[in-house]
């Protein structure tokens, strides 16, 4: 579903008519879809000829037969045509070579599920209404299909264009090679770890450049693995397979050799210089979405549950064209009952404040606040002066923010707050005419001391000297910090010094 949700308007202007005709409403209370059948070949006849058809899922008479297909949209071109339910419609030139491709790997029909076809576009409500069963559709397919287009991607190049470049014989190839190349590695291959044994440095098989471009070609060049959509629809899938024109990769190759540490790891590549763009100082580095992905099958297929939070920070690097997506984009990967609707008329800071409050009443603590992994150093924007095009409270979080403009910390540390009681009440109370004002409890511990001057070189002795004393530091166990609450003195046990 990767950018999908904006181009509405666009998909309207070309296929607005024959769109009334083809889309008849679903029924949303039956978990209802559409499915787009591929049909084969016709002699003499050059153009893409498809169906569409209705089928519900989880019925009792069991689910239809489909495979899902992740891809990239490219460009929001609608340039190009192809026959559906016996009218000309138009969809963007990277998905009509992936059905010109699908078409000729067999004479049989093929009934698949596409999002730029199978959802009308046009339909902002049942666009909503999909999305929320973006879980339902991957999890109930037979197969996914990955779709690893190498052109996407190519600069100062129109998207009808892509597909009839020189080069596209050759990056289709590298793409090949570089599927075989993993296949061998994963099986172990004697002629292919001989070749890498030759080449060993400092205990590990050093890949020549040429099997770093094919790796490259597969797992670093699409653009499929930088999109956010495609980490939920990925991990999803019961069965997953890496495609392209020519070749085709299971899932399970990606499984099996990750399983493998000590052997996964024995592996190196880079040239000489750290500075050549395909370098890469671990084989590690080239699979982080891969291994990504894998780690959240491998949380589903053991039937362990994945928290808003986990998943909203293990995807977090992702791109998404709309900043909504950053939370809508995930849903179908959480178990936690989260209470977000998916709702595209809402703006982004009343979808950030509302995913902020669902982790705050999940989790019956503030964590969010004061370990907030999306956390900038600067301090929240909303604290700036100008505009931000998007500009949340202090207190919310700003999910768009990627690793690198955050505050480093510590993802794994939780529940290590101690300042106070363990939980807060839940649901959090939000006030004000927007609902952004969140209303929090607190104790009076007493009176914050003077705050040091710019103009003041103090070292960290001469601090704690002047907030706490030097008697305090000298003797620490006969001065206790006993804070006032409720205008009672209450005894903690901890030194002065170490509260401070």
């Amino acid at each position: 579903m990767a950018e999908k949700l904006d181009h509405g308007p666009k998909v309207m202007s070309v296929n607005g008519e024959v769109a009334a005709t083809i889309y008849k409403p679903l029924d949303n209370s039956r978990q209802e879809i559409r499915l787009l059948t591929l049909l084969p070949p016709r002699d003499g006849d050059a153009d893409i000829h498809c169906t569409l058809s209705h089928a519900v899922l989880n019925s009792s008479s069991g689910n239809p037969k489909y495979e899902a297909l992740s891809y990239v949209w490219g460009e929001p071109e609608f340039s190009e045509p192809i026959i559906l339910n016996n009218h000309t419609f138009f969809i963007t030139p990277s998905l009509k070579y992936i059905l010109l491709c699908l078409r000729q790997k067999d004479d049989l029909p093929r009934v698949l599920w596409v999002d730029a076809i199978c959802i009308n576009q046009s339909d902002v409500e049942e666009r909503g209404h999909q999305v929320a069963l973006m879980r339902e559709i991957y999890s109930n397919c037979q197969r996914d299909i990955a779709w690893l287009d190498p052109m996407i991607g190519s600069k100062d190049v129109k998207a009808r264009e892509l597909y009839s470049l020189p080069n596209l014989d050759r990056e289709e190839k590298r793409v090949e090679l570089g599927m075989a190349l993993m296949r061998e590695i994963s099986e172990k291959n004697p002629q292919t770890l001989k070749e890498l044994q030759d080449q060993a440095r400092e205990g590990g098989h050093r890949l020549l450049l040429n099997s770093q471009y094919m790796l490259r070609a597969v797992f670093k060049q699409p653009t499929l693995w930088t999109r956010l959509w495609v980490m939920q629809e990925l991990s999803l899938a019961p069965q997953l397979t890496l495609m392209s024109r020519d070749a085709d990769l299971n899932w399970d190759v990606l499984k099996n050799l990750f399983k493998d540490e000590p052997y996964f790891d024995s592996f190196h590549m880079g040239s000489e210089s750290s500075h050549m763009p395909s370098y890469y100082k671990d084989f590690s580095e080239v699979f982080v979405p891969i291994k990504l992905i894998e780690d959240q099958r491998r949380l589903m297929s053991q039937g362990k549950g994945s928290r808003l939070m986990d998943v909203l920070v293990r995807f977090r690097e992702m791109e998404s064209t709309n900043p909504r997506d950053k939370i809508f984009g995930l849903l179908g990967l959480v178990t936690e009952d989260h209470g977000i609707n998916v709702d595209y008329t809402m703006s982004v800071p009343e979808l950030y404040r509302q995913a902020t409050a669902s982790l705050i009443n999940l989790a019956g603590n503030l964590d969010i606040l004061c370990q907030n992994p999306f956390e900038r150093p600067e301090g929240p924007t909303a604290l700036k002066e100008g505009r931000r095009e998007h500009k949340v409270p202090s207190w919310v979080a700003e999910y768009d923010s990627k690793r690198r403009q955050c505050v480093p910390m510590l993802f794994a540390q939780r529940d290590i707050f101690n300042a106070g009681v363990k939980n807060c009440d839940t649901p959090c109370r939000l006030v004000g005419p927007e609902e952004d004002i969140l209303v929090t409890k607190g104790t009076i511990l007493g009176k914050v001391a003077p705050i040091l001057q710019d103009d003041q070189d103090l070292g960290a002795f001469d601090v704690m000297n002047l907030y706490i004393g030097k008697d305090a530091l000298e003797q620490p166990e006969d001065h206790l910090y006993g804070p006032k609450v409720g205008g009672k003195e209450i005894s903690t046990g901890e030194t002065a010094i170490r509260a401070f």
